[in-house]
């Protein structure tokens, strides 16, 4: 609801009852703030009536993450209380503390969408179970949309349990949502070809393995929960195309223009036509690259998909009509980008 809303906690009075907090969330809307509570471990909690009245004026997206926090936090106690602190036993069943069914939070019927008229946009779906919730509610017209990640399309639960790195490799592996079974790859694959995923983007979080990810060790509650996966989203979802998962048309849909129209960006992005951005890729579907560590420009020491090697690649990048990558080289310059302010979402099939 934070992103969804732009906004962010301004104040939180120290004086507090041991169930909740009173505050205020800023907002750059005109509205300005908005009374919410606080529960003790920092969660936001938004008075129903005055949130309804509050997003019917946005008619914006509400980015909800699939999966439950609180729930999980319940649960992760519940295991350091039973005394499993050791993160090379626990790595590989992080999926289990945070259970697929689990991702669609309490709104199981959409009735936030229902309510407020607005669109709601699910990050970070990870499985069928969850994605099952989304179609259902799309069914009955509510206006949802999910987007999953690269890792839940090519990683899993095996990668969790990964021992090189001194036993702690699998670290790098830890997300949010977590990585599940190989076989939801495939169920995820036929959701974005019938549209019942919208986007996939990277929740791209570049935490080292050296000096962040190595704080679980002994602890897994302490492992930062984030990969980086920025630079090669567009390689590896043409990967799909080159596998028969999607179409190249699917590809620039589900990766450029669907999200600058779910984002109040389009037609200025997310198209090529008379008046738009000259944002354009020349792809080399016929190239052929290793994806590593060690030639990525991506600021983290690992890579998740070290040495694999795949077909595709940006052989020229435009940023509004100017040159700003060719071949394997940066060719722009500094104050090259241009903050984009955004416009209202438009409501999609």
């Amino acid at each position: 609801l934070e992103k969804g809303l732009d906004g962010q906690i301004e104040k939180m009075p120290t004086a507090a009852s041991p169930i909740k907090r009173e505050a205020s969330l800023t907002s750059n809307n005109p509205l300005g703030k908005v009374p919410c509570l606080i529960t003790d471990d920092g969660q936001a909690l938004f008075d129903s009536a005055v949130i309804v009245a509050y997003l019917d004026t946005l008619k914006s997206p509400v980015l909800t993450p699939a999966d439950t926090k609180g729930r999980f936090a319940s649960m992760t106690l519940e295991s350091l209380a039973d005394g499993f602190l050791d993160a090379g036993i626990l790595l590989r069943y992080e999926g289990a503390l945070r259970p697929g069914d689990k991702q669609w939070q309490d709104w199981t019927d959409g009735q936030m969408a229902k309510i407020t008229g607005c669109q709601m946009y699910v990050v970070h779906l990870s499985c069928q179970e969850a994605l099952d919730h989304v179609m259902d509610a799309r069914g009955k017209g509510f206006p949802i949309y999910a987007e999953t990640c690269p890792q839940y399309l090519f990683r899993s639960i095996d990668d969790l349990a990964r021992t090189g790195l001194d036993g702690f490799e699998g670290a790098n592996f830890v997300c949010s949502t977590p990585l599940r079974d190989k076989e939801q790859h495939e169920k995820l694959w036929r959701g974005i070809r019938f549209d019942d995923i919208a986007v996939v983007s990277t929740d791209h979080c570049p935490f080292c393995f050296k000096d962040q990810k190595i704080l679980g060790k002994g602890n897994f509650a302490k492992i930062p929960n984030g990969m980086a996966g920025v630079e090669h989203r567009m390689d590896l979802l043409y990967k799909g195309v080159t596998e028969g998962n999607l179409s190249v048309e699917r590809w620039v849909e589900i990766a450029a223009t669907t999200p600058a129209r779910l984002f109040g960006m389009y037609p200025k992005k997310g198209v090529i036509a008379p008046g738009s951005d000259a944002d354009i890729v020349i792809y080399d579907p016929k190239a052929k690259q290793k994806l590593s560590a060690r030639t990525h420009h991506m600021a983290v020491d690992y890579s998740a998909y070290e040495g694999e090697v795949i077909k595709g690649r940006c052989d020229l990048v435009m940023s509004r009509g100017r040159v700003v990558i060719e071949g394997k080289k940066y060719v722009g310059s500094k104050g090259d980008g241009k903050f984009i302010s955004r416009g209202l979402s438009q409501r999609i099939a």
